[in-house]
């Protein structure tokens, strides 16, 4: 609780004038809130009775030793206090808390908007506008014109192609049978078939098939079918299938015929190696047989001297005729092993030469 002031004791004089510090302090410790106050050492006896002794009057109280500014008890009267608001006064009871006084709320400030001003947008520059050539039309170059020859060419070439397939066909087709077919003919077709054609060996041709190779064996020319050796190096006589030593045979054949009318014998076709293979057509495997032809070399003599042997070897000496025949089915010569059958061959070995 607050301490009242006794202003009705009239032993406590009032100063004749209170400075202006004392007057602000007693209105700040009016304005305050009623909270307990935290009371000096040395005045709590003063302002607190003790219990045991209760105070009866002023001349009771401990004497203290005060500043000359400072109000004593009893010093203050209501009407020397300055009028303060929501001080207590005579009327107002003491152990009554008084309120403080209300605080004003501060007055809003009212911050004046800042204006945005928009940065200004700058277009982004435009590409210049280029000129677009104008196009015209590419012009394919002129070839130049085709020269008398080239025109020559492009004439006769398809022609001479279509003439050599059909001689290549004329070929396959006169020197084989005609294929077998177990194609199921009409009775009388069969019975027609059967008046033109004719049974040799294993094989059963046409009439005009068989005309034509009985004219092929008469006009082929003849391969030669005699054969002498001899070693260069000693003058000795070499014998077929007999080993030898000599390193420079010679061989020299004889027989060769042109049989067709007007011709001659124009050279040989001459083979000298390891092949021995003589298997005559119509067999099977005849058309591996070594053919002079096509794996010897050309010479227009009757004799023939191997170079390059080597030792250990077997040698076959194989010899087809050429003639100068006009007509290419008849130009080459043939080994005629049974005519009657048709069975032929390239060439058959005139001399086995061992070399050891």
């Amino acid at each position: 609780m607050s301490p009242v002031l006794d202003d009705t004791n009239p032993t406590n004089p009032t100063p004749s004038s209170a400075s202006s510090a004392t007057a602000d302090r007693i209105t700040d410790v009016t304005n305050k809130p009623s909270e307990p106050e935290e009371k000096p050492e040395e005045l709590e006896g003063f302002l607190t009775p003790s219990p045991s002794s209760p105070v009866t009057s002023d001349n009771d109280l401990p004497s203290l030793d005060l500043p000359d500014d400072t109000v004593r008890p009893g010093s203050l009267s209501a009407d020397s206090m300055p009028s303060t608001p929501g001080a207590p006064t005579a009327d107002t009871p003491a152990d009554i808390p008084v309120p403080p006084a209300p605080i004003p709320p501060p007055e809003p400030t009212v911050e004046e908007p800042v204006e945005i001003k928009p940065e200004p947008v700058t277009p982004p520059p435009q590409p210049e506008e280029k000129e677009e050539p104008e196009l015209t039309p590419a012009v394919p170059p002129q070839k130049p014109p085709l020269k008398v020859s080239d025109k020559v060419l492009l004439t006769i070439g398809p022609l001479f192609l279509v003439v050599s397939l059909g001689v290549s066909a004329l070929i396959v087709n006169f020197r084989r049978p005609a294929s077998q077919t177990s194609t199921q003919l009409p009775a009388e077709v069969i019975e027609g078939a059967k008046k033109d054609t004719v049974t040799v060996g294993d094989l059963t041709i046409n009439k005009k098939t068989k005309n034509k190779w009985d004219l092929w064996l008469a006009n082929i020319p003849k391969n030669p079918d005699q054969v002498t050796a001899s070693c260069l190096s000693t003058g000795g006589t070499l014998v077929s299938g007999q080993p030898t030593t000599c390193s420079d045979p010679q061989f020299t054949w004889e027989g060769a015929a042109a049989q067709e009318s007007g011709t001659q014998i124009e050279g040989y076709d001459v083979y000298f190696g390891e092949d021995n293979n003589v298997t005559p057509f119509p067999e099977k495997g005849s058309d591996k047989a070594v053919s002079p032809r096509k794996m010897g070399t050309f010479q227009t003599g009757n004799q023939f001297t191997p170079q390059n042997l080597e030792k250990g070897k077997t040698y076959y000496l194989m010899v087809q005729t050429v003639s100068d025949s006009s007509n290419e089915n008849y130009k080459y010569g043939a080994d005629v092993v049974d005519k009657a059958k048709y069975s032929t061959r390239p060439a058959n070995i005139l001399f086995e030469y061992r070399y050891e």
